[in-house]
C-alpha cells in the first residue's frame, strides 16, 4: 500500500492511542477534509454525518488482515488518505479512516475516538473500533465496521464470533 510502513507497538493501549494521534493528523489533510464533506453531503445533525462516514467506509475499505511474513508482530500502517485512495484496510485502519474523516469535519459537539478491543480468551489485542458522541462526549455511538450485521450505534455480542471465538469479519 502506498504510504505503508510498519510499527511495533508495546500493547493494545500503545496501538490504539498511537492510532487515535495519527488521525488528529489525518483529519487536517485536505482530502481527508474534502471525502469527509463529500461523504457527509447534507447531513446537518452531527449523528447523521457521523452515520454515513462509518457506513461509507464499511462499504467501501475493503478489509483485509495485515499479514507479516516472518510472524512478528507488527502493524503495517498508511494515513488516511491513502486508505480513502486504496481503499483497502484492516479493523486499525478502517477505525482510524472513521475517525480522522468525523474529526475532519470540525463540527461542533462532534467527537471521534478509537477503542481497543482485548480478546477474553487471552487479552491480547484483537479488533480496533471507532467511537462517535454527536453531543460533545455526553454520549457515544461505536462505529463498528468489519463485524458482520453491527450497524452504526451497535457493539457486537457472542453472536458476532464463530465457533472457535473470533470475530465474524465482513
Amino acid at each position: 500500500m502506498r504510504g505503508a510502513r510498519r510499527v511495533v507497538f508495546r500493547d493494545h493501549a500503545d496501538k490504539a492511542a498511537w492510532i487515535d494521534g495519527s488521525a488528529w493528523i489525518d483529519a487536517r489533510q485536505p482530502p481527508v477534509v474534502e471525502a469527509a464533506r463529500a461523504i457527509a453531503g447534507d447531513a446537518t445533525a452531527n449523528r447523521t454525518a457521523a452515520r454515513k462516514i462509518a457506513d461509507w467506509v464499511r462499504e467501501h475499505v475493503v478489509y483485509t488482515r495485515d499479514q507479516w511474513e516472518d510472524g512478528t508482530y507488527g502493524e503495517r500502517v498508511a494515513d488516511t488518505a491513502a486508505i480513502l485512495d486504496e481503499r483497502i484496510e484492516d479493523c486499525d485502519g478502517k477505525a482510524r479512516a472513521v475517525v480522522a474523516l468525523v474529526r475532519a469535519l470540525d463540527r461542533p459537539g462532534l467527537l471521534a475516538r478509537i477503542r481497543a478491543v482485548v480478546s477474553p480468551r487471552d487479552g491480547v489485542f484483537e479488533h480496533a473500533q471507532a467511537e462517535v458522541s454527536a453531543d460533545g462526549g455526553r454520549t457515544w455511538d461505536l462505529a463498528e465496521t468489519i463485524v458482520e450485521g453491527v450497524g452504526f450505534g451497535l457493539s457486537p455480542d457472542v453472536g458476532s464470533r464463530d465457533a472457535r471465538g473470533e470475530l465474524r469479519t465482513r
